[in-house]
């Protein structure tokens, strides 16, 4: 009964796949019906062609399951088994390769052949260092580039600095106005707001020329060398040319500081020593205090000194009143009785201060509170000395005072000082000396021509 059954069923079934079979010949008038019929029957055909090869499922590490799973079969079922596995993984992955290309063989042989972990490190410190030059070098050329943008914005400011300059309007500068200073051997000199510059320096000049004792000189040949200097040949050229500073008459009251100024002055110009002391006591006694005397005029003094023969009477009346009046500034009166309490050294300072009195004359007065009698430093007259050979040379003031008095010791030291200081303020400078203008050119051995 079975049997029949099961052929029945099996005869239904054809039966039944008999129909679907015949409607071919149905659609088989049309060409449409065909290529359907043919795309179904290669679709249908496709799948059992393919399912041979599992390429496309199977990678890499299936492969190598396969493998290791067939490394060591228990049977030789297994073992066949496992031959197949590999077989059909080989045939798959061949058939990968096709398909994919030339990417996945280039990425199949770089896992392959993958590095080693020391290899690894080296090449990621490599690129770790490669990355921090590359960082460097990128600040570096940022502060380059920094640098350069301050440098031309400096540039272009400055250039716009010069442009608003030319722009501007230059305004003119007002004239300078020159105080010239008065020269303290001059003493006032009253002078116009309105005179230039190059007038008030000739009145200084003649100012000058006027008060000084030194009279122009120039002789006939200089030489082709200096002669050898004689102490009475010096004290004789000197006193020649520039006069000679004489003390007090004999049997003359001893006067006061003050007046002892005014005879020094009087006995420097050329005057003998008895009229400047006459000048001194009239003008002295013409007034009955000094506040009287110092605002008096110059002028007023030469009535006073008309019976004598005084040289020159109002340029001496001048300094004189000068003298006076700035000794009035300083003291607040006229006295200067504190000096003859001093030393020589410290009278000689204090003195320096009056400038209508000058370097000669302070030292003249000096002496003459001493009695005039004796040598006192001073560096105009040792300049002279040295230069000319007379006294060696030394770098201490007693050394060149003996020295001066070993040679002129029997002369007339009082003129010769005077004369000498005189000669080193005027001629004798410590820079550029006018040795062609000097007295002792002659004779003296630094000279300059």
């Amino acid at each position: 009964m079975a049997a029949k059954r099961s052929k029945k069923k099996v005869s239904k079934s054809r039966s039944t796949a008999k129909p679907a079979a015949k409607k071919k010949p149905a659609a088989a008038g049309s060409a449409k019906a065909k290529a359907k019929a043919k795309a179904k029957a290669k679709a249908k055909a496709k799948p059992k062609a393919k399912a041979k090869s599992p390429a496309k499922r199977v990678g890499k590490k299936a492969v190598k399951k396969t493998a290791r799973k067939t490394a060591k079969p228990s049977s030789t079922k297994a073992a066949a088994k496992g031959r197949r596995m590999a077989r059909s993984g080989k045939a798959g992955q061949s058939a990968a390769k096709k398909k994919v290309g030339k990417k996945v063989t280039v990425k199949v042989a770089t896992v392959a052949r993958s590095p080693s972990k020391a290899a690894s490190k080296s090449a990621a410190a490599k690129t770790a260092a490669s990355k921090k030059s590359a960082n460097k070098k990128a600040v570096k050329a940022a502060f380059k580039a920094a640098v350069r943008k301050s440098a031309s914005k400096k540039a272009a400011a400055k250039k716009a600095a010069g442009r608003k300059a030319a722009t501007k309007v230059v305004a003119k500068p007002e004239p300078v106005k020159v105080e010239v200073k008065p020269d303290p051997k001059a003493g006032k000199q009253p002078r116009l707001r309105s005179q230039p510059v190059e007038v008030q320096e000739i009145d200084v000049q003649i100012q000058r020329e006027r008060r000084s004792r030194l009279i122009p000189y120039k002789p006939r040949s200089y030489g082709a060398r200096p002669k050898q200097a004689k102490a009475g040949v010096l004290l004789e050229t000197l006193t020649k040319n520039m006069g000679k500073a004489l003390p007090l008459p004999s049997r003359a009251a001893l006067p006061t500081v003050v007046e002892m100024g005014i005879f020094c002055i009087f006995a420097t110009g050329g005057n003998s020593a008895r009229v400047s002391f006459d000048a001194m006591v009239r003008l002295r006694k013409s007034f009955s205090e000094w506040n009287e005397f110092r605002v008096s005029e110059a002028y007023e003094f030469l009535e006073v000194l008309e019976d004598i023969n005084v040289i020159e009477p109002y340029d001496h009346c001048e300094k004189v009143l000068e003298f006076v009046n700035e000794i009035y500034q300083d003291q607040n009166a006229v006295d200067l009785e504190f000096l003859r309490d001093l030393d020589a050294v410290d009278r000689l300072i204090a003195l320096n201060r009056y400038r209508s009195l000058g370097p000669a004359l302070s030292h003249y007065m000096a002496l003459g509170l001493q009695g005039f009698d004796g040598i006192l430093f001073h560096y105009s007259w040792s300049r002279v000395v040295q230069r000319v050979g007379i006294v060696p040379r030394a770098g201490s003031p007693k050394a060149l005072v003996a020295s001066l008095a070993e040679v002129f010791g029997a002369l007339d030291t009082l003129a010769l000082q005077i004369n000498l200081i005189d000669l080193g303020e005027e001629i004798c400078l410590p820079k550029n000396p006018q040795c062609r203008n000097c007295y002792l050119v002659l004779s003296c051995k630094s000279r300059k021509l």
